[in-house]
């Protein structure tokens, strides 16, 4: 499929052109297909990158789990009171730091993969069809590289480049080796102090020279690759060997290689769902109950004192695999392993709780557990129990000299927290209860024995109408409730069940007698198992003596594992009906309020006294009409159990007011806040709508319901109100961004950037305008950024309000640059026209990448707090602070001298910075504006030294022909190196000195010319290189 796909896209131009010529009628099915064909692998793309996005966010997730680890580990190591202990707890540190090492390795890979699929979403369309399939290859190629079936969802549309794949995964597990010895270097302890009992424990994690040693392998076979010496079926065998030789001379953690042969798996990092007092923490739920002894005088349960604890096998812990693609047959039935935290000791494998399943999915692992002990997980004191999770590896995933393998998790602390669930209701008529509808502000439990025992109650609380005839499951009226943390939660019956706990229906026990005849409600029906069904004296069923009757049912929560105790006990009523009343509706249509616009305030929609005889009291009964008086008399408007009117599909909320008012006064006011109307962006407008439904009470009338609608429209759209022009390289597009400069204001003693970004817009007013009053606007890095492997840490695009991670632009876990405003807190008013916005680089390897090179940020506005809309976007250049000068000052080479011809590059080397100024180790001249502060600016900019590549020196000379000749206006790139034109001459570095030697017998240069030499200089914002320009000059 994967050519012929492009190619049939390619085909739909050539169908475009024969349209022109001959009817189109022929080629709807192709085109229809090609397009089909587009919307299938753009979406692919997106769900792709999707993929990536999680992959990433996963590799970041383990880098900064593996870090905490490792800090936890140095910790114990340094506090530890015997060397082996110190040396268990170092080989835990220096693995997690391996960990670390390779997921920041495959985090930037991932970042690249993401910015690569980007690009071609954006790009596909403009793509020869051969074009498009190699970039669709290479992309697949690149992901692959990462890891194994990472890149699922190309599979259909391209091939991986097998060497090209091993390749990139050598380049990351190379990455991951640098990772590695840096991460050792920042380790609080030294493996080489415990060698002897890392030996003795059998634990090999790799010294310095043998992590170089293994570098270098991998360098090798990346340059055999490349080369083409090593590739196919021969480099896949040489990477395997080289992965064998990782694991087995550090560990599996360092070993990037692993996910993209196989699945076998590497490491094993809990996802907390609770930290308990900072320890990650994994929480069982259990059901607590005093059991039902009898019933008080009042109605209430009485209870025993003794509590029951019962538990089940639903409680989850999820665990993030390294590498992702490890599926559920790569690894067997996980165990836990677990100790006693403070006193150590260990308690077992699978004790106190144990694993009952897993599953995987997306690199998720999802055990179930269980506990295995009766007792509560939470001990007493300050002990707790703490579990690892052991996972086997699966048989054919073992290394040729294993038996069986194992990949521990870090431990995780148990807690245990118990609920008592009650008897709520699903369905109660008697409480307009249609579902389950309990929550903190009010619970639906029935009612006790009292209530519905009191013969003044007769025809109240009745929870269900049945018609006589009818059986009915009394399962469909109930569920339970329990709280926790302050919420209320539905426990169903499938849930019920996993603790050992059912509901079981009776009839009542004591007598229900009612009417002037004393008739007892109980002997009208009968219940088998949770089935209702009507029956009269003498055991008739079906019969209609029981109509008008309402016998009492009893429901009890019971524990099946504890001798059928009573859980909860609750009562309710049904009543027999000869006929069950379902009349139909009235849809009485819609009431179109038109389009309002987007504001600040409240939008109110008023439904006036002389609207309500119109639209509704004139067109009841077929348009023939009902009075006021009639239409109150039978309906009232429906209303949910809090007070409220809104339905599940309603738009904001209905406030009504009483009727005895003036034809003009509000009958109904349809109320739209902020909230309702929510998100409309980035559509113009958004329709929403209330369904009005009025009841009758006896259930005679069927519904009558009005459907309100109105448009609320976004009338003002946000813009930048303008720029100042001169700050500018193109007017809201790219700005220059440039280091402090020297004796300054603002100068700190060495080059830092603090650029206000405010500067470049028009100063005095708001930077946004046509603001609402509760708008508000700020400015970020983009998602998307031109240098690849930078971006903002935010999830979602932009940041929201108290979220600074849309101020600070990162490479993997390294800050970059940043953002930083004068007032706080983020998001500002349309009032604020006064805010400063620094943007700053961070000195660091991250920061020092962007150098000549540009960010995105953008500016956003928040409509009314719910409405978020680009509103523009632009990029800055961090300007370089120095260059190198491309000729030495005053400073000449002579040829033929004895002792070497010298230049004293201290004052003869420049450097020019950003505004011009001369930059040298020594000031040469102190009148000269741009000259008089060279030395002060060699420490500003902490330049450490010129390194000159005194090797690759080139004169100014080429070939014409079969001769050599001067031409001074030659490059340096065009220019012959000078040890092919000279072999005995040369120039060295001593020290500040350029040394020129030529030591041919008797030859040298008769004429003038340029000699090259390529200057390297570090300084405090990274390295820049430059060829000099010399002239050589007979020595006359």
């Amino acid at each position: 499929m994967r050519c012929n796909f492009f190619r049939r896209i390619l085909a739909l131009f050539l169908i475009g052109t024969m349209l022109s010529y001959v009817g189109c009628k022929n080629y709807d099915d192709d085109i229809d297909a090609v397009r089909k064909d587009l919307t299938e692998s753009t979406s692919a793309l997106t769900s792709q990158l999707t993929t990536l996005q999680n992959a990433l966010k996963s590799a970041q997730e383990t880098a900064s789990s593996a870090l905490e680890r490792v800090q936890t580990a140095e910790s114990a190591a340094q506090a530890a009171s015997d060397k082996a202990e110190a040396a268990g707890k170092a080989a835990e540190a220096a693995a997690a730091a391996a960990e670390k090492a390779v997921a920041d390795a495959k985090a930037e890979a991932i970042q690249e993969a993401i910015a690569a699929c980007e690009k071609l979403i954006e790009e596909q369309g403009s793509l020869t069809a051969d074009a498009l399939q190699t970039q669709y290859d290479n992309l697949l190629t690149k992901i692959e590289g990462v890891e194994k079936d990472l890149g699922e969802e190309l599979k259909a549309y391209a091939t991986v480049e097998e060497t090209d794949k091993l390749t990139q995964a050598l380049e990351i597990q190379k990455k991951a080796l640098e990772n590695y010895e840096t991460e050792l270097d920042q380790l609080g302890v030294d493996l080489d102090d415990y060698k002897v009992e890392l030996d003795q424990l059998g634990v090999a994690l790799g010294d310095k020279l043998s992590v170089a040693d293994l570098k270098g392998k991998v360098d090798q076979l990346i340059e055999e690759s490349l080369n083409g010496g090593t590739i196919g079926v021969a480099l896949e065998k040489a990477v395997k060997e080289l992965n064998d030789e990782l694991v087995k001379k550090i560990n599996s953690n360092v070993s990037s290689l692993n996910g993209v042969f196989s699945a076998r798996l590497t490491s094993v990092t809990l996802v907390p769902d609770l930290y308990v007092d900072g320890v990650p923490t994994i929480e069982f739920l259990s059901l607590s109950y005093n059991s039902v002894s009898g019933i008080n005088k009042d109605g209430t349960l009485a209870r025993s004192e003794k509590a029951t604890i019962v538990s089940d096998e639903s409680t989850t812990a999820k665990y993030r695999l390294n590498p992702t693609g490890v599926q559920k047959g790569d690894i067997e039935l996980p165990s836990f392993v677990s100790t006693t935290a403070v006193t150590r000791s260990t308690t077992g494998e699978n004790t106190p709780v144990k694993v009952v399943d897993y599953n995987i999915e997306n690199g998720i692992l999802v055990v179930s557990a269980a506990k295995t002990v009766t007792e509560s997980l939470n001990l007493s004191g300050n002990k707790i129990y703490t579990v690892s999770l052991k996972v086997p590896i699966q048989k054919d995933h073992l290394l040729a000299d294993e038996t069986e393998a194992y990949v521990y998790s870090e431990y995780a602390g148990l807690s245990e927290q118990t609920i008592t669930p009650s008897i709520a209701a699903a369905y109660d008529k008697a409480a307009d209860v249609t579902d389950f509808m309990c929550d903190k502000t009010g619970h639906y439990h029935f009612y006790d024995s009292i209530a519905v025992y009191n013969e003044a109650n007769m025809g109240k609380y009745i929870s269900k109408y049945l018609k006589y005839t009818e059986k009915f499951d009394l399962q469909n009226m109930v569920t339970a409730c329990y709280e926790k943390d302050g919420e209320v939660y539905e426990m169903t019956a499938d849930r019920l069940s996993n603790f050992g706990l059912a509901f079981q229906f009776d009839l009542a026990s004591e007598e229900y007698k009612l009417g002037t005849n004393q008739t007892d409600q109980q002997k009208f029906a009968q219940i088998e198992g949770s089935v209702i069904s009507s029956v009269v004296p003498g055991g008739y069923s079906d019969n209609a003596a029981a109509v008008d009757k309402e016998p009492i049912v009893r429901v009890s929560l019971i524990d099946t594992n504890n001798g059928n105790a009573v859980v909860d006990m609750t009562y309710f009523k049904i009543k027999w009906q000869k006929i069950t009343v379902n009349p139909d509706p009235i849809d009485l249509g819609e009431f179109d309020f038109g389009e309002k616009a987007l504001g600040c305030d409240t939008i109110k929609n008023f439904f006036t006294w002389e609207n309500m005889t119109e639209y509704v009291y004139a067109v009841l009964k077929e348009k023939a009409g009902i009075s006021k008086e009639e239409f109150d008399a039978t309906y009232v408007l429906k209303q949910n159990p809090d007070g409220t009117y809104a339905g599940p599909n309603d738009n904001g909320e209905l406030v009504p007011s009483p009727s005895d008012q003036a034809e003009d006064a509000f009958a109904l006011t349809w109320v739209l806040d902020a909230k309702a109307i929510g998100t409309i962006v980035p559509a113009e407008s958004k329709d929403y709508q209330f369904t009005v439904t009025y009841v009758d009470p006896d259930g005679v009338n069927g519904d009558v319901t009005i459907t309100f609608r109105c448009t609320v429209s976004i009338n003002m759209w946000p813009k930048l109100n303008g720029f100042y022009e001169q700050y500018w390289v193109n007017a809201g597009v790219l700005a220059n961004v440039y280091p402090i400069q020297y004796n300054t204001p603002n100068a700190q003693s060495t080059c830092v950037y603090d650029y206000n970004l405010m500067q470049l817009f028009t100063p005095g007013m708001c930077l946004v305008q046509n603001l609402l009053p509760c708008g508000t606007w700020d400015m970020q890095f983009a998602a998307s950024q031109p240098v690849t492997g930078y971006a903002p840490a935010f999830v979602g695009e932009p940041a929201g309000a108290d979220d600074p991670s849309g101020y600070l632009l990162k490479k993997g876990l390294d800050s970059a640059a940043s953002i930083t405003f004068s007032t706080t807190p983020n998001w500002y008013g349309s009032e604020v026209d006064d805010a400063d916005a620094f943007i700053s680089l961070v000195k660091n390897d991250a920061g020092k990448g962007l150098i000549d090179k540009e960010a995105t940020l953008k500016v956003w506005a928040n409509i009314n707090g719910y409405n978020q809309v680009e509103v523009g976007a632009f990029n800055v250049k961090f300007v370089a602070p120095l260059k190198i000068n491309a000729e030495l000052t005053d400073a000449e080479f002579y040829d033929h001298v004895i002792s070497g011809s010298k230049i004293d590059c201290s004052k003869a080397f420049t450097m020019t910075d950003f505004n011009n100024y001369i930059v040298a180790e020594v000031t040469t001249n102190t009148t000269d504006e741009k000259q008089m502060y060279a030395a002060e600016l060699w420490k500003y900019y902490e330049v450490e030294g010129i390194e000159w590549e005194t090797q690759t020196a080139k004169i100014g000379m080429r070939k014409d022909g079969g001769d050599i000749v001067i031409d001074d206006a030659l490059e340096a790139e065009q220019s012959l190196y000078l040890s092919d034109v000279y072999a005995e001459a040369s120039v060295s570095s001593v020290g500040d000195e350029l040394i020129f030697t030529n030591n041919a017998a008797g030859a040298g240069v008769e004429k003038p010319c340029n000699l090259f030499i390529k200057a390297k200089v570090t300084y405090g914002w990274g390295e820049t290189s430059q060829w000099v320009k010399i002239r050589l000059n007979p020595n006359r």
